[in-house]
């Protein structure tokens, strides 16, 4: 499986997330069903490798960026501290990848406003996890 099959599958698979979220986790976007609840979005920013002077040393870092939407501010940073609580420092197994290490390196808030209806307007925070590991 890829890390970033394993990574989804780790985020489903916590019960302090998906008491917000449901199974409302997705890769890259939301579909338009999701508009108007409490939902993540991941998005794999890059995948750089380790090297050495003998190549590829099999340890790869990549930086994945979890975004969590609510229609309520305050939603959206419960969302957020919900997955850092459970995703950063993560270190061992996760589903069949070895030697992991997952840290957050960024956060910020996000806006997703809607012209024509000021109440559907979209609340979001985003952070940005490296996933070392084993390949």
């Amino acid at each position: 499986m890829s890390i970033q099959s394993e990574f989804m599958a780790y985020l489903k698979g916590e019960t302090t997330i998906t008491d917000l979220t449901g199974t409302r986790i997705y890769p890259m976007v939301a579909p338009a069903l999701a508009k108007g609840t409490d939902h993540l979005v991941l998005h794999f920013i890059s995948d750089p490798r380790i090297h050495t002077h003998d190549g590829d040393c099999g340890l790869a870092h990549p930086r994945v960026q979890v975004t969590c939407w609510s229609l309520l501010y305050l939603s959206a940073i419960a969302i957020a501290a919900a997955v850092k609580a459970f995703v950063n420092s993560t270190t061992g197994t996760v589903g069949s990848t070895t030697g992991c290490a997952f840290q957050m390196v960024d956060s910020g808030d996000m806006l997703n406003p809607d012209p024509q209806d000021e109440a559907a307007t979209v609340y979001g925070i985003r952070q940005d996890y490296i996933l070392w590991h084993q390949e």
